[in-house]
């Protein structure tokens, strides 16, 4: 069957869901596409942005707040078959896919639209 993956900032205790983004939950199914959750993931963790010619250039306040927020945070692809000794034990890694589906924000939603305009 597969295991499958999510995008989650272990801080700020978000997540970016390829489904979201109309890519596949394995890890070698997304990231493939052009304008898809590794495009978010670019947004998220720009600590430089809107400076140059090929930079995302917000169009507003709240397009701006999602550029480089999670730059510096703890960020791992977790899969459902994750076992506690992949992440330092502070992670609970055997259970942090439940965790997250069950405690994490999915902002998946709120990145979609800057990536569709981000990739024209």
């Amino acid at each position: 069957m597969g295991q499958y993956h999510v995008i989650a900032d272990l801080d700020k205790q978000e997540v970016l869901h390829p489904h979201r983004f109309g890519e596949g939950l394995k890890m070698l199914e997304f990231g493939c596409d052009q304008g898809g959750v590794l495009t978010a993931l670019t947004l998220l963790l720009a600590c430089s942005h809107d400076r140059s010619g090929g930079d995302y250039h917000p169009e507003s306040e709240e397009e701006r707040e999602w550029l480089g927020r999670w730059a510096g945070d703890r960020i791992a692809i977790v899969g459902d078959y994750s076992e506690d000794a992949d992440l330092p034990a502070e992670f609970e890694a055997g259970t942090l896919y439940q965790r997250i589906a069950d405690e994490y924000r999915d902002i998946s939603g709120e990145l979609r639209p800057l990536v569709q305009r981000a990739m024209g």
